[in-house]
């Protein structure tokens, strides 16, 4: 007899919970994860404390390999492999492995949507210079701590004011780097009470972090090996040889709207109270899903902070 099979599209946080759950509740299901990126299992909170050495390893950041997952749970972690189709009807998944660029499909009887988030950039000026990181993976963290470690930086700029940005100053700052945070809005943490953010801001400042808000990025300048040297703003130049753009990030929904999914108001998959969307047997969860706000009772993506205005510019 058959074994059902669930595949989880996405490998990070919430896919590889997802997969672990299901193996848990129900551990004849044959579960397959097909993930992108090389890492999966991994922290993206502890990327910041990555970056300024508070986390000492790479290793300290993954929770499990994937060899582990298929040895101690027979839960067949695919890396690698980018899903370029769902075919609802067939219930089939398409997906391209990325070293060979080989073509395969895989049936499902329930599929699970992991696919997350990804950074906004702007289209400004010079956005393409080197040494213009996000931080939304190891080899993201990877790459700035490599580029504070030899050296190569004395001036910085966190773009953004949330989270991420706040954590990416504050240990860029211990690493003896001189920073500056520039947020658009009028506090820094965008959605926090004005009085806590203006104590956190406060603190920072005495701690030798310099903040600029209600201050928008026009664009960035280079040098002649084309690594960036200068932030725009809109009276004067921040010189800087990192930047890091912490502000706000997108859903990727893009293959699960190519294959009928609903999405919500927010941007986000539309599910019900069981993570379920609108055709029978696909779930989604984490960043790339709507959950609904316990208080409001109204739908709401959790990371989607990131919103377009009238004018088509960025509020971060």
């Amino acid at each position: 007899m058959r074994k059902e099979r669930v595949v989880v599209i996405g490998g990070v946080a919430a896919g590889t919970k997802a997969a672990s759950k299901a193996k848990r509740e129900n551990p004849d299901l044959e579960v397959i994860v097909l993930a992108r990126d090389k890492d999966v299992s991994y922290a993206g909170c502890g990327l910041p404390y990555y970056i300024g050495s508070i986390i000492k390893d790479r290793k300290e950041l993954v929770v499990r390999e994937p060899e582990e997952f298929e040895r101690e749970q027979g839960i067949l972690v695919l890396t690698g492999r980018e899903v370029t189709r769902i075919d609802p009807t067939g219930k089939t998944v398409r997906f391209t492995e990325l070293n060979t660029g080989a073509c395969h499909e895989v049936s499902y009887d329930y599929l699970i949507l992991a696919t997350g988030a990804s950074p906004v950039l702007p289209p400004v000026e010079g956005i393409t210079l080197k040494n213009i990181y996000s931080v939304r993976t190891v080899d993201d963290a990877e790459a700035i701590r490599q580029l504070v470690d030899e050296g190569a930086v004395q001036k910085a700029v966190v773009v953004g004011a949330g989270f991420i940005g706040l954590e990416v100053a504050e240990n860029l700052t211990l690493k003896g780097i001189t920073v500056t945070v520039v947020e658009m809005a009028p506090t820094i943490l965008p959605g926090y009470d004005e009085e806590i953010a203006r104590y956190i801001q406060n603190y920072l400042v005495e701690k030798g972090v310099a903040i600029r808000t209600s201050t928008r990025v026009c664009g960035f300048t280079g040098n002649s090996e084309g690594k960036v040297q200068g932030v725009k703003l809109s009276q004067d130049v921040l010189p800087a040889q990192l930047v890091v753009w912490a502000g706000g990030v997108r859903p990727n929904t893009k293959i699960a709207k190519e294959a009928g999914i609903e999405l919500g108001p927010t941007g986000c998959i539309a599910v019900n109270e069981y993570m379920e969307t609108n055709i029978p047997g696909i779930y989604a969860v984490g960043d790339c899903a709507e959950n609904t706000h316990l208080l409001t009772q109204e739908p709401v993506g959790i990371l989607w902070v990131l919103r377009l205005t009238k004018r088509g510019g960025l509020l971060v």
